[in-house]
């Protein structure tokens, strides 16, 4: 296999029911109808049930209910005991994704003889719901710098290049539920989330607000769509919350991670209704541009230069349309 042989991707993470699984099988979809061929990756030992086609399944090496059974664990002891396993033969990961991305050209080398212009390989990793996976738990960030081959001391990155030749361009995409909206604390909570992961992580990363057709399911929002993308002012959301004495000192608290939260000023999101196409292309150009998908296949510095002049014209612009 060439060294240089580069597979693009999305790694899926989020809380539990924020709707990574059904993103990855409706992100497939589209990918495919965009003639990408799609693998994905199943990394939550805990899912039985996938709507999609599942083409690697760490089910394939262990399950988290066996892992009761066996270790006399309770779940999560159980869920860290599957993600620290995984991490140990990652080497095994590595044989599948190669397995995999073969498979992958092969179907792409079948559609270009019939005269279907098909692009390398692509990638979605559908990962666990908990969330200090991403917040603070280190394996699974060492799992994901392996992966992408970075930060690893030299040794071991030699290693893992000899393993594993393919050079893996990853975005970490954080689905987060909009209806957490509806409440000031925990909105902020969410956005503390998000920050943390970004930090802990250390890859490119992209924050998703999901469900925003169902945003106020739950009660109405104080303010417009593009402000809880946008965090211009967390402070507004502090001052709606309520000045209940007993409450009081948790409003000074919160009002404190506010303050840190937009001292970084790293943390925005982007709106997603995954029943509508024009909410799902905006998502996929923007991982694009993160990974470098959209110059992967160009030949010249001005093949670049068009591209980026394409897709960039007016996209933080037309980033809410209607919704605003």
């Amino acid at each position: 296999m060439n060294e240089n042989e580069k597979l693009f991707g999305q790694l899926i993470i989020g809380p539990a029911g924020s709707g990574k699984t059904t993103y990855c099988h409706v992100i497939s979809k589209y990918l495919n109808n965009l003639n990408r061929d799609v693998i994905i990756v199943n990394l939550d030992p805990d899912n039985e049930t996938f709507p999609y086609n599942c083409h690697l399944n760490i089910h394939e090496m262990i399950r988290m209910n066996e892992v009761m059974q066996n270790e006399n664990l309770g779940p999560n002891g159980s869920f860290l005991y599957c993600i620290d396993f995984l991490y140990k033969n990652i080497e095994w990961l590595y044989k599948r994704i190669n397995e995999e991305f073969i498979k992958s050209k092969q179907r792409i080398q079948s559609n270009v003889t019939n005269n279907v212009d098909r692009r390398q390989p692509y990638i979605l990793f559908d990962c666990p719901g908990q969330i200090e996976l991403y917040t603070n738990y280190p394996v699974f960030k060492k799992l994901i710098h392996h992966l992408l081959n970075t930060n690893l001391d030299p040794e071991t990155s030699e290693k893992r290049r000899q393993k594993f030749p393919i050079d893996m361009r990853l975005v970490a995409v954080n689905i987060v539920d909009s209806h957490y909206a509806n409440d000031p604390t925990k909105f902020i909570t969410v956005v503390l989330n998000s920050l943390i992961s970004m930090l802990h992580i250390e890859a490119p990363f992209i924050n998703v607000l999901s469900k925003i057709d169902l945003i106020e399911r739950y009660g109405e929002i104080d303010f417009g769509l593009d402000f809880y993308c946008e965090l211009p002012d967390l402070n507004r959301l502090v001052d709606r919350i309520s000045d209940d004495p007993r409450l009081a000192r948790y409003k000074k608290l919160t009002e404190a991670i506010a303050s840190i939260i937009e001292n970084y000023a790293i943390v925005s999101y982007v709106p997603l209704n995954i029943n509508d196409t024009e909410m799902i292309t905006k998502v996929i150009t923007l991982v694009d541009r993160a990974n470098g998908f959209h110059i992967a296949d160009l030949s010249s510095n001005q093949d670049v230069f068009n591209c980026y002049q394409k897709i960039q014209a007016d996209f933080e612009a037309s980033k809410y349309g209607d919704l605003r």
